[in-house]
C-alpha cells in the first residue's frame, strides 16, 4: 500500500501523453486488456513507432511498461472498459483524439483528479484510503495562493507534508502550519521528525527511501507546469503561480467540482470523470465481442503509424502521398490504408502540431528526442518545405539534416542542433561542438548525385538567455560558415507565413545567415526578408 499521494509517472510531464493515447487507442480500443499479454507487448511497438518510449532491448518481457503508460491514461480519465472488460476512450479521452485543444482537456482532468478513484484503489496502486475526499491538484495550487506561504512551494515542502498529510480538504489549516514551521525552525532531520513523528521516513515510504517521495512531489510539480498556471523561480525546487495567472487560478478554484462516490464501480466512475470541459453525460453504447482478425492488425498498425506521422509533421490534410507513404510503411496496400485513415474520421490539425511543438520545447531531457523529430518535421516538406532527416541518434552529430534542392540551382544544406529548454544559452562547451565537431564532419554532403555545401547551422529551443549574437558570431567566425539561433514560438510563425507567402530557400537562407537570434521582425513583412 502507498501511504501518500501518487500518480504513475512513466513521463513526468505531459507533453506526451496525447501521443501515448493515440497509441494505446490504436492498438486497445475495442479490445480486452487486462491480462492480455500479446496487446501489452504491441502497445510497446506503438510507443516506439511514435517516439514516445526509446526502441531497444526491454527491461521487462511481460510487457510491464506498456501497462504502465495504459495506467498513465487511466489515472487521468481517458479510458474506461465496459461491463465486457473491453477499451474505450472516456469523452475527454476522444477529444484529444480528434485534436481539439489538449491544455483545456488535461487541465480538466487535473482539477477534477481526486482520491480515491478507480487508479487509486487498483491493485497495482492501492493509495492508502486515508486520502479521501482530496483534489490532489486543486489542493496544490491553492496553498500556491496562501498569503501565509508568501506565493510560494518548495518540492521539499510539498514532498514531505502536503503529499503524505493533506488527507482531505480539512488538512489544509495543518499543511500550512506544518509548512510555516519548517520554514521557521529549519530542515534539520530533528524538527522533521518533530511534525512527522519518529520513524517517519517508514512510516510514509517503502524501504524508508525519502527521495520517493521528492520523485513524486516533482511529477505533481511537472504536471501543473503543463497547464501554464505555475512557473518554477530562480530558487530551484520552488514554483510559484504564474504572473497574470493569479485570478485565473481563483476563478478555476471558486468552481468547486463534484466528488465523485463511484469508485468502487470502475465504469461508472471513469466515464463520468472523463467527461472533460465539453460534455455533460456519456450514454454511449458500443458494439459487441468480436474476435481480432487479420484486417483489424493491419488497421491497428496503419492508425498508429499515420498517428506518429501526424505528431511530427505539420499536415493539414489527408492526400494520396499520406496514404502512400503509410502504406509503404506498414505493407498494407494502399486502398485498405486509405479506406482505415479516411474511416478514422479524424484529419491532421495544424493547431494541434502548433502546440504540442512549443510543449516539446519547453519539456527538457525527457521530451527531447520528440523535440528534435518535430523540428525535422517543421522544416521538411510539410513545413518550410525542405528535405529534412533525423540524425540524433548518430554519434557526434547534430540533431537534424536540412537539405535545399532547388530545380536549375545549386543546393545547399544546413545542421540544426535542438534544445528542449526555455532558457537555452548555449554554453561554451556547445559552441565547440558546433564548431570543432558538427560543421567540420558535416562540411560536405553528397545526395542524389549532387554534392551539397554545408551553407548554415542552427540552434532550435524553447527560448534563450544571454548574448547570443556574440556566441553565434563566435562559431561562425571559427567555421566559416554563419547560423542562427530561433526560438520554437518563431518557428511556427514564420511556417505560418511561409503558408501565407512561400519564402524562396534562398531567402531562407539568408534569414539563416543572420548570425543571431531570429525574430518575427525578420519576416514579419510581407515579401521582406533580411538582407544579410
Amino acid at each position: 500500500m502507498i501511504n501518500h499521494w501518487f500518480v504513475t509517472r512513466p513521463k513526468r510531464r505531459l507533453v506526451l501523453l496525447v501521443d501515448a493515447l493515440k497509441a494505446f487507442m490504436a492498438v486497445a480500443q475495442g479490445e480486452v486488456w487486462r491480462g492480455n499479454r500479446a496487446l501489452h507487448l504491441l502497445y510497446e511497438d506503438a510507443l516506439e513507432t511514435a517516439g514516445v518510449k526509446a526502441p531497444g532491448e526491454r527491461r521487462d518481457q511481460r510487457a510491464g511498461g506498456g501497462r504502465t503508460y495504459a495506467a498513465w491514461l487511466y489515472a487521468y480519465g481517458l479510458w474506461f472498459e465496459d461491463s465486457d472488460g473491453r477499451v474505450w476512450p472516456t469523452f475527454a479521452g476522444q477529444d484529444l483524439l480528434e485534436g481539439r485543444q489538449p491544455m483545456d482537456i488535461l487541465l480538466y482532468q487535473l482539477l477534477n483528479f481526486q482520491y480515491p478513484s478507480p487508479y487509486s484503489q487498483s491493485k497495482g496502486v492501492k493509495i492508502h484510503d486515508r486520502f479521501h475526499r482530496i483534489f490532489p491538484f486543486r489542493f496544490l495550487l491553492k496553498l500556491l495562493l496562501e498569503p501565509r506561504l508568501g506565493g510560494i512551494l518548495r518540492q521539499r515542502e510539498i514532498g514531505l507534508y502536503v503529499i503524505t498529510r493533506a488527507e482531505n480538504e480539512r488538512s489544509y489549516d495543518r499543511i500550512v502550519e506544518d509548512i510555516e514551521t519548517d520554514r521557521t525552525l529549519g530542515s534539520s532531520d530533528a524538527n522533521i521528525s518533530a511534525l512527522l513523528g519518529d520513524g517517519w521516513q517508514r512510516h510514509y515510504t517503502k524501504r524508508g527511501n525519502v527521495g520517493e517521495l521528492y520523485d513524486v512531489a516533482n511529477t505533481f510539480i511537472c504536471n501543473l507546469e503543463f497547464t501554464g498556471l505555475i512557473d518554477r523561480t530562480d530558487e530551484p525546487g520552488t514554483i510559484k503561480i504564474r504572473d497574470g495567472k493569479e485570478d485565473i487560478v481563483r476563478t478555476l478554484l471558486s468552481r468547486q467540482p463534484t466528488f465523485l462516490n463511484s469508485w468502487d464501480r470502475p465504469e461508472v466512475f471513469q466515464r463520468k470523470y472523463g467527461l472533460g470541459p465539453h460534455h455533460l453525460r456519456d450514454n454511449r453504447r458500443f458494439g459487441q465481442v468480436r474476435p481480432i482478425t487479420r484486417g483489424d492488425a493491419e488497421a491497428k498498425k496503419v492508425v498508429w503509424t499515420y498517428y506518429a506521422i501526424t505528431a511530427n509533421e505539420p499536415l493539414i490534410q489527408l492526400d494520396d502521398r499520406l496514404y502512400q507513404r503509410i502504406s509503404e510503411q506498414t505493407g498494407v496496400q494502399l486502398n485498405r490504408t486509405r479506406e482505415i485513415i479516411e474511416g478514422l474520421g479524424v484529419v491532421p490539425s495544424y493547431e494541434w502540431f502548433e502546440e504540442r511543438y512549443i510543449q516539446l520545447a519547453y519539456s527538457g531531457p525527457e521530451g527531447a528526442k520528440a523535440f528534435e523529430k518535430a523540428t525535422a518535421g517543421i522544416f521538411g516538406e510539410n513545413g518550410l518545405g525542405f528535405k529534412t532527416e533525423w540524425i540524433g541518434s548518430r554519434p557526434n552529430s547534430p540533431d537534424v539534416l536540412v537539405l535545399a534542392i532547388p530545380e536549375n540551382q545549386n543546393g545547399y544544406f544546413g545542421i540544426l542542433d535542438s534544445k528542449a529548454y526555455k532558457d537555452y544559452n548555449l554554453p561554451g562547451d556547445h559552441q565547440r561542438r558546433m564548431f570543432v565537431e558538427y560543421i567540420p564532419r558535416y562540411r560536405t554532403l553528397n545526395y542524389s548525385g549532387q554534392s551539397l555545401k554545408l551553407k548554415f547551422f542552427g540552434y532550435i529551443a524553447g527560448g534563450f538567455q544571454g548574448d547570443m549574437a556574440s556566441k553565434l558570431k563566435r562559431i561562425a567566425d571559427r567555421s566559416n560558415v554563419s547560423g542562427f539561433a530561433m526560438s520554437a514560438k518563431n518557428v511556427v510563425k514564420l511556417v505560418r507565413k511561409h503558408r501565407e507567402n512561400p519564402f524562396t530557400q534562398e531567402e531562407l537562407l539568408r534569414i539563416f545567415n543572420l548570425n543571431d537570434e531570429v525574430c518575427e521582425a525578420e519576416f514579419s513583412s510581407t515579401g521582406a526578408v533580411y538582407e544579410a
